[in-house]
């Protein structure tokens, strides 16, 4: 598998009980903040969101977005677990995905959620993450996205989580280098914003799929 797992230290700490509903709190407020705009977009839609961790994200796209449906993908089998435990919602299915190697064909959704977990993929992976959402978004779809590139991490704050958390430092995209190459196969730039912490796109697949050669390149 291409996308790197997470250490023990971030397995335990995204399914600990006593933290799930500040996470969703923190999810929330940004998706009421960024995406809100948005949310006519995915209502009775087909939605993914990759890396679902212990499924706050799922949830909350669930309930503020009012989708049809939500495949909440994993790579980690520990917080498939977790996330089926703690989530009642029937139209959220949690499955073990590899946001490298998505196994959903074509043209299959109509929004994709990233919740700060394309950063956790060595290069040149986090491309190929990248080029298999593009693939599986129908044409006019959006792929929503909170994340983080190296910029996060030169801060005094970021300096301190290398400390705990297991990312790709060495390797880790600027901000301008990811959305040039979002631009580069095919999206449209909808919103780009910049916090201290992290950074926040959206983006429309306008190209039709005749970049396969590219893509796959």
């Amino acid at each position: 598998m291409l996308h790197m797992l997470m250490n023990r230290f971030e397995v335990w700490e995204n399914g600990l009980t006593s933290l799930i509903p500040y996470r969703e709190w923190i999810i929330r407020s940004r998706v009421s903040k960024f995406f809100s705009s948005f949310a006519n977009n995915v209502v009775n839609k087909t939605v993914l969101e990759i890396g679902s961790g212990s499924g706050a994200g799922a949830r909350v796209v669930n309930r503020y977005f009012f989708p049809k449906n939500i495949i909440a993908s994993e790579l980690d089998s520990r917080l498939v677990e977790t996330a089926k435990r703690y989530t009642k919602d029937t139209n959220i299915l949690f499955e073990q995905q590899d946001a490298a190697i998505l196994k959903y064909k074509n043209n299959t959704f109509d929004a994709v959620f990233d919740f700060k977990v394309i950063h956790h993929i060595p290069n040149p992976q986090w491309k190929h993450c990248l080029n298999e959402v593009y693939w599986v978004l129908r044409r006019g779809g959006k792929f929503f996205i909170i994340d983080q590139s190296i910029e996060s991490f030169e801060t005094l704050w970021g300096r301190i989580l290398r400390l705990f958390f297991s990312h790709p430092y060495d390797s880790l995209y600027t901000k301008q280098e990811f959305t040039e190459y979002l631009k580069k196969i095919g999206y449209k730039i909808l919103l780009s914003k910049q916090t201290h912490e992290y950074f926040v796109i959206v983006v429309e697949k306008r190209t039709p799929c005749c970049q396969e050669n590219y893509l796959l390149g």
